[in-house]
């Protein structure tokens, strides 16, 4: 679908970001609208690229332990939330 709406030069304005595993190690990676994929350690889309991926890359270690890594993520939120208030104050987080 996403394809098709992109050779028809009319693609949705989305990012879609994939998790997984790949020859026994995780990976992170995003595609954007055009159907190029990004595979790093810090993948964000929308709004928090803009605001947060900058606080992301300073404070991001990839040794961090649990409690750290729900840390680090409660403060790029809180960047989002001051920003956009009308969206809401809660998020879930999936540990994979």
């Amino acid at each position: 679908m996403l394809y098709k709406k992109r050779s028809e030069f009319d693609p949705y304005y989305t990012g879609n970001i994939i998790c997984g595993h790949k020859n026994g190690a995780s990976y992170v990676s995003i595609i954007d609208m055009y159907g190029n994929k990004f595979e790093k350690d810090i993948v964000m889309s929308g709004l928090a690229d803009f605001l947060s991926c900058s606080l992301a890359r300073k404070y991001y270690n990839p040794n961090m332990d649990e409690a750290t890594a729900k840390e680090f993520l409660r403060q790029c939120f809180n960047v989002l939330y001051t920003k956009n208030r009308m969206t809401g104050n809660k998020f879930e987080i999936l540990i994979m």
